[in-house]
Parts: structure tokens; C-alpha cells; sequence
């Protein structure tokens, strides 16, 4: 079994929340699947998010 330091954890839940620059796409239906979907009890959250992720 392999060991995974914490920072390599770290890194690998910013890529796939699509928050790293080599991660980055304008494919919003992409990203709501690899988040499982989004929620939020605002709209504005949901397209900030969003909008966090796609933003180069």
C-alpha cells in the first residue's frame, strides 16, 4: 500500500475541485460531475463557485 504525504493529498483535492492552473477548464458540466454537483443555499453561490474554477 502506498503512503501519500499530506501535501500531496492537498494537491490532489485542489485538482479535483479544478483549483489548480493545470487543472483549469470552461467545461461547467465537467466540473459539477467531478464535484458530484454543486449546492448552495444561494444561487450566487453556486455561480461563484463555478466561476472560481473556470476563471484562467
Amino acid at each position: 500500500m502506498d503512503a501519500f504525504d499530506l501535501i500531496q493529498i492537498y494537491k490532489l483535492v485542489l485538482q479535483k475541485h479544478h483549483l489548480t492552473e493545470d487543472n483549469k477548464t470552461n467545461d461547467i458540466i465537467q466540473i459539477a460531475e467531478d464535484l458530484c454537483g454543486l449546492h448552495s443555499t444561494g444561487l450566487t453561490t453556486s455561480y461563484l463557485s463555478l466561476f472560481v474554477r473556470i476563471l484562467n
